[in-house]
């Protein structure tokens, strides 16, 4: 039995190094995650602040051009209404054919002349069109400008609406900008219009993507009528429809700029920035508004990544400190195993020397005997050293050492192997049952061998016994049929399979009931054993004598020619009429012998075919005379020669 033992916990500096590094460790991690957190927090600012800057340059380059535009108009409508005082009468119905040409071809020409204005025309003092530029010369009777905010003398100079165009119109949706032109007593006579198109509206908005003034692929230039809400323009336009009431959307205030805030755009659904400016003296807003998903794209990608690096900053640093753990409780396992070792070590050799059973310590590459216990010199006679060298001599065939080596280096360190061997003991040849138990090292390969020799002598005698008593007649101490069947089948194959020769007698007492019913049972198992010795001293140790039954007997002669046969089946004969007779209480017994010869064919199916032939020789030598010997092909010639007589 060992020692209890405990073992001893691995230095505390061991443990306190470890520690501190995994403090660290968690220390750099964080550090990490925070200044990533702080750095992707800081461009968002930027990138937010830097979009906030482009969209208000956006804005107020976009309300410059269209203020241009929209002033272009106004000159041209001046010019306008100031032929219009003086080359036309108050009464524009009145104005000859020729006045009306002089003023259409005006304002084709000013019409043309300007790419902003999609047409140009005069309405009287109802808004009734009644000229229109473009080459127009016939004028609808319901084309009609509406003029109602004009109509007062104190009204203002120029208005301007929203024309929703449609699929009825004549005319393109876009805005209508009207100035009257009054008389001497300050109310309107006549009214100039212009009609600036939305698609002129986008074609300068494209001008300026293209000067650089892109906010992104989603990005939104909008005006929105103050009065009433009304959408006068969306540029792309989406879901809009213009002059449609602008959807009431909560918005998310941007910093301390009151014309920037966050909303959700109800025509695409998509958050925006919005920057918002007043046009056209507050009548209408401009606005701008650029796509968070756009302008936070570079965000976006650097917020992936960083979460990316954290996680794989985090799962090496969980990795790392599992590795850490796992090293602090390998130092306290390495030196618990070492104690192990030296008390295993000493608990083996005390095994080895008090074990009942014979063991040996064995190197596996040149089977080396390092050591053994007592009961190994008690079983071999000695120890390992000079007369005990190597295991090899250990085993009555060396061959099984060289098979139990294979098996040991094929099994590997964690399987043993067990197998009934013959060993050359002191006392002789002994049967013992031998195990082989792979000693583990440091490669997971055996380079060592434990030994351990079980004795099995007597059992392997019962078994012998038990053989015997299966496969031996009882009485005459030869083969039973059992053992002969057995046996001649697989000589069968052989010869079969390699052309040899295969001879077979059978062998029957003459008058044997006879000398049962004259001098008893007792007395005919005299001459049994009398006929079985005989048999043994004439034949071969190669060849196969048993008895079947009764008085019956058959010599199996493998790699026997029938001339061969012949010659034995004649000796036996002889041996059994002239050895002196069986003698039982006082009495001589006097017995003969006949004998069939078969040989194995070509066409032979079996051992009892040839068995079968043989009994029938047998037949013909009983009834020819008996104490005679006859081959299987006499008894088919006589068989034939009677049935040719009948």
């Amino acid at each position: 039995m060992s020692e209890p033992h405990t073992a001893s916990a691995p230095d505390k500096p061991l443990f306190q190094y470890y520690a501190a590094m995994t403090w660290l460790l968690a220390f750099l991690a964080c550090l990490y995650v925070g200044s990533s957190s702080f750095r992707v927090y800081q461009h968002k600012r930027q990138l937010e602040q830097q979009i906030a800057q482009q969209l208000q340059n956006v804005a107020l380059s976009a309300r410059r051009s269209l203020g241009l535009q929209l002033s272009q108009l106004v000159t041209t409508e001046n010019m306008i209404a100031d032929a219009l005082a003086d080359h036309l009468p108050p009464d524009l119905a009145s104005a000859s054919g020729r006045q009306v040409a002089t003023l259409q071809a005006l304002l084709t020409r000013e019409a043309a002349g300007n790419d902003d204005i999609e047409l140009l025309g005069v309405a009287d003092r109802d808004g009734r069109v009644l000229f229109m530029s473009n080459n127009v010369t016939t004028v609808h009777e319901g084309d009609r400008i509406d003029v109602s905010a004009l109509r007062g003398a104190r009204a203002p100079a120029t208005a301007i609406d929203i024309y929703q165009g449609g699929p009825r119109s004549a005319w393109p949706s876009g805005f209508v900008v009207t100035r009257p032109v009054r008389g001497a007593d300050g109310l309107p006579r006549a009214f100039v219009f212009a009609l600036q198109s939305h698609d002129a509206f986008q074609r300068r908005l494209k001008e300026m993507e293209q000067a650089g003034f892109s906010l992104g692929r989603h990005s939104v230039v909008a005006m929105i009528q103050v009065a009433g809400n009304r959408l006068a323009f969306r540029y792309p336009m989406a879901d809009a429809i213009i002059g449609a009431p602008v959807p009431p959307i909560a918005r998310q205030p941007f910093g301390d700029q009151p014309q920037l805030a966050y909303w959700i755009s109800p025509y695409d659904h998509i958050k925006h920035l919005v920057y918002e400016l007043p046009f056209a003296n507050g009548a209408y807003l401009l606005r701008v508004e650029a796509a968070e998903l756009d302008f936070l794209a570079p965000w976006y990608a650097e917020l992936v990544l960083s979460g990316v690096s954290t996680l794989l900053l985090l799962t090496a640093l969980a990795l790392l400190l599992r590795l850490v753990r796992q090293g602090a409780r390998q130092a306290a396992q390495l030196q618990f195993d070492k104690e192990q070792l030296d008390i295993g070590a000493r608990a083996m050799g005390r095994l080895i020397a008090t074990a009942p059973v014979a063991l040996a310590h064995v190197r596996l590459d040149d089977g080396l005997l390092l050591r053994a216990n007592p009961a190994f010199g008690h079983l071999f006679g000695a120890m390992p050293g000079e007369q005990l060298k190597v295991a090899e001599s250990l085993f009555a065939d060396a061959a099984v050492w060289r098979e139990l080596c294979a098996g040991a280096r094929l099994a590997g360190a964690a399987e043993g192997r067990s197998m009934e061997v013959t060993l050359n003991a002191s006392e002789g040849t002994r049967h013992a049952l031998v195990s082989v138990a792979p000693l583990p090292s440091k490669r997971d390969e055996p380079r060592e061998l434990l030994l351990s020799f079980t004795d099995t002598e007597a059992q392997h005698a019962r078994e012998q016994a038990l053989a015997t008593i299966a496969y031996t007649d009882p009485l005459t101490r030869l083969a039973n049929r059992r053992a002969f069947f057995q046996q001649a089948d697989a000589t069968f194959a052989t010869a079969s399979r390699y052309q040899r020769p295969l001879a077979l007698l059978m062998i029957d007492l003459d008058h044997f009931k006879h000398v049962n019913d004259t001098y008893g049972h007792a007395a005919g198992d005299a001459v049994l054993v009398r006929t079985a010795n005989c048999l043994r001293h004439s034949v071969r140790h190669a060849d196969l004598p048993a008895r079947l039954g009764g008085e019956e007997f058959v010599v199996l002669l493998p790699e026997t020619t029938l001339a061969e046969a012949l010659e034995t089946a004649e000796r036996i004969r002889k041996t059994i009429a002239l050895s002196p007779p069986a003698e039982f209480e006082g009495q001589a017994i006097p017995v003969t012998a006949s004998l069939g010869v078969a040989m194995m064919r070509g066409d032979s199916k079996g051992i009892e075919a040839i068995l079968n032939e043989a009994d029938l020789a047998l037949y013909e030598a009983k009834e020819t005379g008996r104490n005679k010997v006859a081959t299987a092909g006499m008894a088919q010639q006589t068989a034939a020669e009677n049935t040719t007589a009948r």
